[in-house]
């Protein structure tokens, strides 16, 4: 998968449907405050609606998280994603406790290694929706943004950075209203592998599905 995949919804980068994206609008709220130019939102990180399905020996082997509701997700990490806006930049930050190696659905692709660690790799993906840009008629979202990827060994994932107007987008537009919606993700890359860094941590990998998000509504 490639960051101008068209399956990429501009829900489905969290969930499908206004109501549900409302729903964890409001329950995922910790902070929302300005001062000093600066707004601040804190949001939980919800965490993939694909699990591990029968085949143990399988990590690519998924299932929905609820066969009832495929786009339901469950709560991985309460208050775990932080955005701080000022007039020019986004800084964001993820801090959620390291995935179990094993434990969770793994994709696929050039930069993603389907076995388990540890040590694994992990990056940190920031989607604008910016209605001042477009339609969004090429991509869903108006701009995707790398902001860190890291190799992980330990206990607990930390991942972040900053974008600012003159960040080069991944795909679509740079950013021109650091107030607009924005989705986080945090895709997985799976087991260390020396033959493809650092693009194993600098790349996307994976669907929506396989990812953990946190959704920041528009300030």
């Amino acid at each position: 998968m490639t960051i101008t995949d068209h399956t990429i919804g501009r829900r489905q980068v969290i969930h499908t449907g206004a109501i549900t994206v409302t729903t964890l609008g409001i329950s995922g709220v910790a902070a929302a405050n300005r001062g000093g130019g600066v707004t601040k939102q804190i949001r939980n990180v919800m965490g993939p609606n694909l699990v591990l399905a029968e085949d143990p020996d399988d990590l690519t082997d998924c299932e929905p998280y609820d066969e009832d509701d495929p786009e339901a997700r469950p709560v991985y990490k309460v208050d775990g994603a932080t955005l701080r806006r000022n007039p020019n930049s986004i800084s964001a930050k993820v801090s959620i406790d390291t995935p179990e190696p094993g434990s969770y659905c793994y994709a696929e692709g050039e930069t993603a290694v389907a076995e388990a660690g540890p040590p694994e790799g992990f990056t940190l993906w920031l989607f604008t929706f910016d209605e001042e840009q477009g339609p969004f008629q090429e991509f869903p979202w108006s701009g995707a943004f790398f902001v860190a990827g890291h190799i992980v060994g330990g206990t607990k994932l930390n991942l972040s950075g900053q974008i600012s107007k003159q960040t080069e987008p991944v795909g679509g537009s740079p950013l021109e209203d650091p107030d607009v919606e924005v989705h986080l993700a945090v895709a997985p890359h799976g087991a260390l592998d020396p033959d493809i860094m650092p693009d194993q941590i600098k790349t996307p990998a994976g669907t929506p599905g396989h990812w953990w998000v946190s959704l920041f509504d528009e300030v």
